[in-house]
């Protein structure tokens, strides 16, 4: 088993943390880990920023989100070569995927069921300290085990930003 010693910033001290790589997945946006006991996914992000307490506090408070339509923030890896947030992973994969599949039956029930998992998830970002989820889109939408939307990639405004000025040159 390889181990790595990407960190996780949990405040303003660096608390490395090791993930194991079991049975990676890597792709070009993003690498699957397990990290204690769970199964974990880092978005890589194509920037590099330097992080100030404002971000970090902001990081912290999103650890802290607890909701049944929000996926858990678990933190951010600065070290390795990407950049990445860590976020629980989901075992059924995204909205889109699910959908673009076109294996399922999807009733009206269903549907409905779908979108209320959104809009709850939504009321509860959009009443948070984020206010938003500030890139809300199909593939941030992801499906656990029990077919129960979670809201995922919200926040993370600073990474946003500084990938934007960089899209555009």
């Amino acid at each position: 088993m390889m181990e790595s010693m990407r960190s996780l910033q949990s405040g303003p001290s660096t608390t490395s943390t090791k993930f194991t790589f079991d049975s990676v997945h890597t792709s070009k946006h993003f690498s699957m880990y397990m990290f204690h006991q769970d199964r974990v996914v880092g978005y890589k992000h194509s920037v590099r920023a330097n992080l100030d307490k404002e971000e970090m506090a902001e990081f912290r408070q999103m650890r802290n989100i607890d909701h049944d339509n929000v996926n858990r923030f678990i933190g951010i890896s600065l070290d390795g070569p990407d950049l990445m947030s860590i976020w629980r992973l989901c075992s059924r994969g995204s909205l889109r995927d699910v959908i673009a599949n076109n294996t399922l039956n999807m009733d009206a029930f269903f549907v409905f069921s779908l979108m209320k998992d959104i809009v709850e998830g939504l009321y509860y970002l959009h009443n948070s300290f984020l206010q938003c989820h500030g890139y809300l889109k199909s593939s941030y939408c992801l499906v656990d085990d029990r077919w129960q939307v979670k809201l995922s990639n919200y926040g993370l405004t600073s990474f946003r930003k500084l990938e934007k000025r960089t899209a555009r040159g």
